[in-house]
């Protein structure tokens, strides 16, 4: 059951407007890399400034609060994106 949805996603991903596009996705593809890259650094830092250089007292909490992004599949964070996009 798990081949269909993932079968879809390859499918999409690879196909645009109905033809095989490898230039459009491989230029996507890095231009979202570029672009995840930039948002990742830009919203890490000030995080890693946070938790290192200042005396929160509720370190643990805020530590757990954001490694919750990286505890779902990320699979249906793929699913969900193609769907409602």
């Amino acid at each position: 059951m798990t081949g269909i949805p993932i079968g879809v996603i390859f499918y999409r991903a690879l196909v645009y407007d109905g033809s095989l596009d490898v230039g459009k996705t491989i230029i996507s593809t890095l231009l979202l890399g570029i672009a995840v890259a930039i948002c990742s650094t830009m919203l890490a830092l000030p995080l890693a400034f946070l938790t290192v250089s200042t005396k929160i007292t509720e370190k643990k909490r805020l530590d757990i609060v954001l490694q919750i992004p990286f505890m779902k599949p990320l699979y249906i964070a793929t699913i969900c994106w193609i769907l409602f996009t």
